[in-house]
């Protein structure tokens, strides 16, 4: 019997008590604030269970990921005919060439998997621009840490993974690195109407507790004098930007004053646009093709074979558009650059006319089809008309990856096919405990 059913297990001995106990931690969800974009956070009375043995192996997938998003960028930066594969923007294409001032492409990003154990998993796509939700794994997971079942089982030592602290001092030793002194100054940047300010304020708390100015910054308020970049007159040493590309890309001419600064390195910012490459959803296309295996080393195709699902651009010759109809519940249909999975569609829930309509609509629009990857599941607690279930539920873990280190999870299950807060779901915080025996 693993951790995760020795956990429900536990709940189901004593139904009635851990009933009550999770009617009031849903009750201090709403007292405490806990929300996301006005909502409560959705959760169950149950965690995301890590041990050593997954920890270690999320560690080789957010290494292995990295490997290769640095053979791939670095390729891009080289060879022009590689570039054109990604079709990039050439406003876009120019960010990302321009040298950002560190070597690494994606200082922060976050790796969504669907999980199998023991070697097995599937991507789900790539989140390296604006990576978000600390907020939600951490929120849940304050109020799970405060539980009576955890504090029952309070010998199987259950550990959160903090994921404000280790990013707010890796980023400012990167500034380090880079000026050869210490940072002053902050901005937390994204379009105001479009941040997550719960998640910024946590950020800039954590800025300020090491010693930094923070201040939470819209794109649009941003000025450059042509030596320093500004808040209402205040020099900003370093951006952590959270302002997504393509949202930037469809206000470009609202963001002039940043992009003029960061093209004359009067500022640091942090992740660069080379996180573009492989953010966007093209970049599993990419990494199937020929031109890539090339470069990459026997254990990075392999990798790449088992774990990223076959992909392609859904645009050119007529005759793909009628392939994709014809076997339509083996896609799953993606934007190129949208996130929260707007715009997604699985071929297998709709009707054949209904898929047609939508794929001919899409046909030539800057969309993917990609192979459709079933969601692992595993057994999770749902309370039912006051009476808890077992339930299996789809997994997507997300990991986090801090200057290309594995720093945590932040994990959703889900009922349905996709998995994200358009979908039906729960937050499942994840805690690290010790193996149990």
């Amino acid at each position: 019997m693993n951790s995760n059913q020795r956990y429900i297990e536990r709940v189901l001995q004593e139904p009635n008590m851990y009933r009550k106990d999770f009617d009031r931690l849903q009750k201090k969800e709403v007292e405490l604030g806990y929300l996301y974009h006005g909502k409560p956070i959705p959760f169950t009375y149950q965690p995301l269970l890590i041990t050593e043995t997954m920890e270690e192996e999320f560690k080789e997938i957010v290494r292995q990921t990295n490997a290769i998003i640095r053979k791939v960028t670095t390729k891009y930066l080289e060879d022009a005919t590689y570039r054109s594969l990604f079709g990039f923007d050439e406003r876009l294409e120019n960010l990302i060439l321009h040298d950002p001032l560190y070597e690494i492409p994606v200082p922060i990003g976050r790796y969504d998997i669907f999980y199998g154990g023991q070697g097995e998993f599937a991507f789900c796509e790539i989140n390296t621009d604006g990576s978000s939700a600390m907020y939600e794994d951490w929120a849940i997971g304050e109020l799970l840490k405060d539980s009576q079942v955890m504090q029952d089982l309070k010998d199987w030592n259950f550990r959160t993974y903090d994921l404000f602290t280790p990013w707010v001092e890796k980023s400012l030793a990167l500034y380090q690195s880079i000026r050869g002194k210490a940072c002053r100054r902050v901005a937390i940047m994204d379009f105001e109407e479009l941040g997550t300010p719960d998640e910024f304020l946590m950020f800039k708390d954590c800025f300020e507790a090491a010693g930094v100015s923070c201040e939470i910054v819209d794109v649009r308020n941003l000025t450059f004098d042509g030596s320093h970049l500004l808040h209402e007159g205040r020099i900003i040493d370093m951006v952590y930007r959270r302002m997504v590309t393509s949202e930037m890309m469809d206000r470009i001419e609202e963001v002039e004053p940043f992009l003029e600064a960061y093209l004359a390195d009067v500022m640091v910012t942090i992740g660069s646009f080379r996180s573009q490459v492989a953010h966007n959803k093209i970049f599993f296309e990419v990494l199937h093709r020929k031109e890539t295996m090339a470069f990459l080393n026997d254990r990075e195709r392999e990798f790449i074979r088992r774990h990223v699902p076959i992909t392609g651009k859904f645009a050119g010759d007529p005759s793909l558009l009628e392939d994709v109809i014809k076997e339509k519940d083996k896609y799953i249909m993606k934007p190129l650059d949208r996130s929260a999975a707007r715009g997604v569609y699985v071929g297998r829930e709709l009707s054949k006319e209904e898929f047609r309509k939508r794929a001919e609509r899409d046909f030539n629009k800057d969309y993917i089809y990609q192979e459709f990857v079933l969601p692992k599941t595993m057994d999770f607690l749902s309370l039912e008309e006051g009476e808890w279930k077992v339930i299996p539920r789809g997994n997507m873990m997300g990991l986090f990856s801090y200057m290309e280190e594995f720093a945590g999870i932040y994990a959703r299950m889900g009922k349905e096919d996709i998995i994200g807060s358009i979908r039906e779901y729960v937050a499942a915080p994840a805690f690290r405990i010790d193996e149990i025996e």
